[in-house]
């Protein structure tokens, strides 16, 4: 009997609880512990959306039976170390290639990958993985979601498990020295997803690996980074086919200009025309027509497509996005609602000056605010010292303005 640590660390990092997870799925607790333990496993059917919960491949939920000496690195089967815990994308990746490519070809050892919350970092990150390359360039894929409450310890004992280590420090020292008698010079690429910290990384630091890290602040990027990606933005006709290319045929024939105006709607934002996109496939599957053109029609208010949630733990837009506004000192708040209010979105493009103008007007904020926005990705510098808004956070700002209750829940 081997447990299943890939599921265990899964649903810990998912916040779930084991009574909270088999509420999710109709089971007793003892049946989630009975999988954990290994003595058991899911049905197909359960496997299925546990798998689309906790973003793990099927093989992780399947039972397995120990095998003598068994060690990930020493297997001549598996020579390649994988983190069970790498989440899967069930989404298409589009307009991303040449950004993969260039990432793919990149020879620095500590490689950045920033964007806007929402623009497809972890899902151009977790494509990189499936590349065949991969193996060719290391021994191993560690991941690690780091978020703003990072548990450095859970990551670290949990590659300790698949170095085939079973007794376990309770510390991050004692864990990244083991780590580094177990590698002993092995090259293992580490993903840092959502680092908020330049600090943060600190713990995850091994000799001889490359990593890439996702964060969504320029500042975090430009201190732990020594080249820095950023996601392409989708064209038109790409925002397009994601939003459309699992719904009916003709429903897409029939709305084809109302769908484009919604990709235009959250400014071709990959996360909300996915999630646009799956909440329309839901409806299409209720075969009600007034249903469907309702959801449409919601759709185009920002307070609706800012609180979709798709699935039990996923995070909306306006979820997200509040986690940047967050760390805003009382004056950047002033200014975010501001410059969201009195600039277009992009692409259009605003000058300092015009920032300037706006403070002697207003005198609610600063010109630092400026610069605080930027550091924490609410705002995009452009080429001539000019700055942008993206539609989606700005109606993020503008429904934070007018103390609209459902952008603070």
């Amino acid at each position: 009997m081997k447990p299943n640590t890939a599921l265990k660390f899964a649903r810990m990092d998912a916040g779930f609880t084991r009574e909270a997870l088999a509420q999710v799925l109709g089971v007793s607790t003892m049946t989630v512990y009975r999988w954990e333990r290994g003595e058991n496993s899911p049905t197909p059917r359960v496997r299925r959306r546990l798998c689309k919960l906790l973003q793990l491949p099927e093989q992780a939920l399947r039972r397995q039976e120990p095998k003598k000496e068994e060690c990930w690195l020493k297997d001549s089967h598996s020579p390649f170390l994988t983190d069970p815990c790498l989440p899967t994308n069930q989404e298409p990746l589009i307009g991303q290639q040449p950004v993969l490519k260039e990432i793919e070809q990149a020879q620095s050892s500590m490689l950045g990958l920033v964007g806007l919350p929402g623009s497809g970092k972890t899902a151009l990150v977790q494509a990189l993985t499936s590349l065949p390359t991969l193996g060719q360039q290391g021994e191993g894929l560690f991941w690690a979601t780091i978020g703003q409450n990072p548990h450095p310890l859970r990551h670290l004992q949990r590659w300790l498990l698949l170095l085939g280590e079973r007794a376990l420090p309770e510390s991050v020292e004692e864990a990244q020295d083991r780590l580094r008698v177990l590698l002993h010079g092995r090259k293992v690429l580490v993903i840092l997803d959502d680092l908020w910290n330049a600090e943060d990384i600190i713990p995850y630091q091994l000799p001889h690996c490359r990593y890439i890290v996702t964060t969504r602040l320029p500042i975090v990027a430009n201190t732990v980074c020594d080249h820095i990606f950023r996601p392409r933005a989708l064209t038109e006709m790409q925002a397009f086919h994601l939003l459309s290319h699992d719904l009916p045929i003709a429903l897409v024939r029939e709305h084809r200009e109302i769908l484009r105006a919604l990709c235009q709607q959250v400014g071709n934002l990959p996360l909300a025309v996915e999630q646009i996109g799956k909440h329309l496939r839901r409806e299409a599957r209720s075969s009600s027509q007034r249903r469907f053109q309702e959801a449409l029609t919601h759709l185009f208010h920002p307070a609706s497509y800012l609180h979709l949630q798709i699935s039990p733990g996923s995070c909306s837009l306006a979820a997200s996005i509040k986690r940047s506004e967050a760390w805003l000192s009382s004056s950047a708040q002033h200014a975010f609602s501001t410059l969201a209010t009195h600039f277009l979105t992009a692409p259009s493009t605003f000058s300092e000056q015009q920032v300037v103008d706006l403070i002697q007007t207003s005198r609610q904020f600063q010109l630092h605010d400026l610069d605080h926005l930027l550091d924490v990705g609410l705002l995009s510098a452009t080429a001539g010292y000019r700055y942008q808004i993206h539609p989606v956070i700005a109606a993020y700002a503008r429904l934070l303005a007018e103390n609209k209750p459902e952008i603070t829940e």
